[in-house]
């Protein structure tokens, strides 16, 4: 995966040139509500192109299959970060958080709102507070826009770099090593150390960083302390985690962390139950611990006389138990899980699974309809209830729910692929092409999404078939013009 995305991205700096008058366009008056340290960016690019860059991009990482698409982990994700954007200063864009398959440590923060977390440090935090201190980093880096503030500083003093360090920017997000040096070579930023994340930038975002951590009500000490896990893997590893080459980590800033953190009251903060599960099933499933490894890691802290400690402790047992096929036993915990707490999203969708093994699809049905009625367009409730229905051959609910769905969630590919099942199943075609191109369009597989549009039109029947056709013919041409744009950058 790292080699293929490596390719795109060094392919992508040499033609960044070609197009960049497409997207980038100089002006003079700045934004009014900005902090006076961010007015600047605007002369290098405005929000709507940061926008457009963000998404391009995006979809170029997601061709590479490197970002993990899991139900209940991108609701967590989702809820944690719009839990700290909500307390950010300045926002300016929409933000999407995606977690990426890896378990090196590294986060970052690109154009448009779009913040990537390494599924790595799930393994290292001990609490969300540590966690929710990189994510809160990562979403200053975005409102005080400090890609585009580094662009600027960079045109300034050679006018040619910014073309470059765009096409260089997804190299380093995906091979920091790689992107610093080919960033260095051209003279961009030759004494630092990072591709956007210059001294003063590190410490704004550790400074605003922290402030929303407190704001959002997590602990202010998430954030020395996960400083501290970092400097103890750089003194014992042999090559020092990713996220130390684009976020350096020099004592000034470790110390600076630990006084701000104390100068805030020191009280009592929550331990997120959800976390210990998010981290429980990254473990399990996204890692490269084995099953027999979990069961033997976490039936010692099953033990615990801390309930949430004690209860992701046997989910991860039930999780480990499933992979092995046990799915008695593991049926068993979940059900005693689900006493305790019914609406748990993370125990009902380990259910959902065991009941599609025992294929006791009527009970499962019953048990997601409820839920379904105090959980309305809830990602996680409404795709296990779509899948039981599919596999129960009640094909027409299941794309009933999810066509409502698919409207919040238009860049879930999730949702698409339950869709496609669904309408294959009911052997709507047109409906079936036109959700592929949408799946394809999100990994930015644009010719293939346009044939497949194609295809959807020689299936349209009935008297809507001149208004279902117009509206296929436009979203054609919507996508060859994203396709246009994306062969020029990528």
């Amino acid at each position: 995966m790292k080699k293929s995305l490596l390719k795109l991205a060094k392919k992508s700096t040499s033609k960044f040139i070609l197009c960049l008058s497409t997207l980038i366009t100089s002006s003079t008056q700045a934004e009014n509500n900005l902090p006076q340290l961010g007015t600047i960016a605007h002369e290098t690019l405005s929000i709507h192109h940061e926008l457009a860059i963000g998404d391009i991009y995006m979809r170029a990482i997601r061709s590479q299959e490197a970002v993990i698409y899991d139900p209940i982990l991108n609701h967590y994700m989702t809820e944690l970060g719009n839990r700290l954007v909500m307390y950010a200063q300045n926002v300016k864009t929409p933000f999407n958080f995606d977690i990426v398959k890896n378990n090196d440590l590294n986060a970052f923060a690109f154009f448009g709102g779009y913040i990537g977390l390494y599924s790595g440090l799930f393994l290292i935090a001990d609490n969300e507070s540590e966690l929710a201190s990189v994510v809160a980093h990562e979403i200053a880096h975005v409102t005080q826009r400090h890609l585009a503030r580094a662009m600027q500083d960079m045109k300034k003093k050679q006018p040619l770099t910014t073309a470059t360090l765009l096409g260089s920017i997804l190299l380093t997000i995906i091979a920091p090593e790689a992107g610093i040096a080919a960033l260095a070579t051209t003279g961009a930023i030759a004494q630092q150390s990072s591709i956007n994340h210059t001294r003063s930038h590190e410490i704004e975002a550790d400074a605003l960083g922290m402030n929303t951590l407190v704001r959002a009500n997590f602990n202010p000490q998430g954030a020395p302390s996960f400083f501290n896990k970092l400097s103890q893997k750089t003194r014992f590893a042999n090559t020092p985690p990713q996220i130390l080459l684009t976020h350096p980590l020099p004592k000034s800033r470790i110390e600076t962390a630990r006084n701000k953190a104390h100068q805030y009251i020191n009280k009592p903060y929550y331990e997120s139950k959800d976390f210990l599960l998010a981290k429980a099933r990254i473990e399990v499933r996204f890692s490269h611990f084995t099953p027999e490894a979990i069961l033997m890691k976490y039936k010692k802290q099953a033990k615990n006389h801390q309930q949430n400690i004690r209860n992701s402790a046997q989910y991860a047992i039930a999780l480990a138990l499933f992979e092995q096929r046990k799915y008695k036993e593991s049926e068993h915990i979940v059900n005693s899980l689900l006493k305790q707490d019914r609406g748990n999203l993370f125990f009902l969708d380990l259910k959902s699974d065991l009941i599609s093994k025992s294929r006791a699809y009527a009970q499962g049905i019953k048990l997601f309809e409820q839920q379904n009625t105090t959980k309305p367009n809830n990602l996680v409730i409404v795709t296990n209830l779509a899948n039981l229905y599919i596999e129960n051959k009640q094909y027409k609910q299941a794309i009933s729910l999810l066509e409502r769905l698919a409207y919040t969630y238009k860049i879930s590919p999730v949702v698409y692929r339950i869709m496609m099942q669904a309408y294959t199943k009911d052997r709507q075609q047109s409906k079936y092409h036109q959700t592929h191109a949408r799946l394809l369009a999100l990994s930015a597989q644009y010719s293939n999404a346009i044939n497949e549009l194609k295809k959807a039109l020689s299936f349209i029947k009935g008297k809507d078939k001149n208004i279902e056709s117009a509206i296929i013919k436009e979203e054609i041409k919507h996508l060859q013009e994203k396709s246009d744009i994306y062969k020029q950058l990528i």
